[in-house]
């Protein structure tokens, strides 16, 4: 035979156009007719051909190949393959190809060979990063759109956050630091959206603690009173940044949104706490700090806006009732010098002066008589055998055994006001009002 049909394959001759085959190819005949001539007519058999499919850098499944006839319809098979951060797009007839069939897709006689391979042909992914300003107090930052297996770079951050610097991007809200401002990133997501998140570096500003306002906290300066105090500052993370004691000033950076604790506040001798004040550095009106807890010995604040902070423990005198008998000098805070009525010096109840001694920590007596005791608010309570000397809390006038409160510019029995610094009781001056 020396014919050919697209798709065909030749099987022998038949006598007529539509018979079966009779005779095979190059087969010897004999006596095919008795005269004149005879037609012979090609068979044709409808070819096959077998399809098969190629994941083409797939990462994952499989695709079944088909065997399709010759001019006759064939569906492709519904493809099986995975490709990470791909979607399947179609079948190309070589590797690098373009798609030309579709997935299932009804094809007919797409090759005139015994077979063919189809690659599959893929699409990256598309994604977006979101990016979540975690805490900030303006700004706004674009969303980005990024192909799979690309590289992109993460928009310019434009969140604001008072008190802060930006200092990058990370997974999760909770989340270090992952990824640059502006940083190439490739491969973030395979598809749909991922969020990032800032990360804030709190700043440092100046805390100035300066009791009195004396500039800087210079405690020796004129106006300072007190001698010293406790300081501890711990980051908002919990990290501690100063942990100082017995200091006579701060002048430092912290952290913003740093717990600031105060603590042990000591006043010098003749001074006493009068208040606390919240002032910036540039205005001198407004605050910076938001004070949590206040004591005379304590406190605890936090920076409430961003800038150079200023805190100042006031102090104001501290006068205190001295008292003294005819005969006998009652201890206190500051008392009359056992060598003399008349000048005014520091004592304490628990040196011994003339034919005083200590009986316990808490009372002195002269051996028959309790001279002094200390009582409520820890503060020396005086009396003698017949007169209960005055002073922020005393002897209740009725009685040598209840402590009541009471003031020296109150009447009580035969005392009286003489002024308002002193009370006598006619001819002793029993309590007098001193600065220390």
């Amino acid at each position: 035979n020396g014919y050919t049909k697209t798709g065909y394959t030749f099987l022998g001759w038949a006598t007529s156009e539509t018979g079966t085959k009779v005779y095979n190819n190059g087969e010897s005949v004999k006596n095919l007719a008795t005269s004149g001539n005879i037609n012979l007519y090609a068979v044709w058999k409808l070819s096959t051909y077998v399809v098969t499919f190629i994941g083409n850098g797939n990462t994952g499944g499989t695709t079944a190949p088909i065997t399709c006839t010759y001019d006759q319809n064939c569906t492709l098979s519904a493809n099986g393959f995975t490709k990470t951060g791909y979607t399947f797009s179609g079948w190309a007839t070589t590797s690098s190809g373009l798609k030309e069939y579709d997935n299932k897709q009804v094809v007919k006689n797409i090759t005139t060979n015994s077979s063919i391979d189809l690659y599959a042909v893929w699409k990256p992914n598309t994604y977006t990063i979101t990016f979540m300003g975690n805490g900030n107090t303006s700004g706004a930052t674009v969303t980005k759109t990024c192909t799979y297996n690309q590289d992109c770079s993460l928009t310019t951050n434009g969140f604001l956050r008072e008190g802060y610097d930006f200092n990058g991007w990370a997974k999760t809200a909770s989340g270090t630091k992952v990824y640059d401002n502006s940083q190439n990133v490739i491969n973030l997501a395979v598809s749909g959206n991922v969020n990032l998140y800032a990360k804030w570096k709190p700043k440092s500003f100046y805390l100035d603690i300066n009791p009195d306002f004396n500039n800087y906290g210079i405690n020796y300066n004129s106006g300072a009173h007190v001698q010293s105090f406790n300081i501890k500052v711990v980051s908002e993370s919990g990290v501690v940044l100063h942990n100082k004691s017995a200091i006579q000033d701060f002048y430092d950076k912290v952290e913003y949104n740093s717990t600031i604790y105060i603590s042990n506040v000591k006043y010098r001798s003749g001074y006493k706490y009068n208040g606390h004040s919240l002032r910036n550095d540039s205005a001198k009106t407004n605050s910076n700090l938001i004070i949590s807890s206040a004591t005379s010995t304590s406190f605890t604040f936090k920076q409430q806006v961003a800038g150079t902070m200023n805190f100042s423990i006031n102090t104001t005198t501290n006068k205190i009732w001295m008292c003294k008998r005819k005969t006998g000098r009652v201890c206190h805070d500051r008392c009359l010098n056992p060598a003399s009525d008349s000048v005014w010096s520091e004592c304490n109840c628990e040196d011994i002066y003339t034919n005083w001694y200590q009986e316990n920590t808490n009372v002195h007596s002269n051996g028959t008589e309790r001279i002094c005791e200390w009582r409520d608010y820890q503060k020396w309570m005086c009396k003698n055998a017949t007169k209960k000397v005055c002073h922020s809390r005393c002897l209740n006038p009725a009685s040598d055994s209840v402590w009541t409160v009471c003031d020296c510019e109150i009447t009580y029995g035969n005392w009286y006001e003489a002024n308002i610094n002193v009370m006598t009781d006619n001819d002793n001056r029993i309590c007098e009002w001193r600065n220390p």
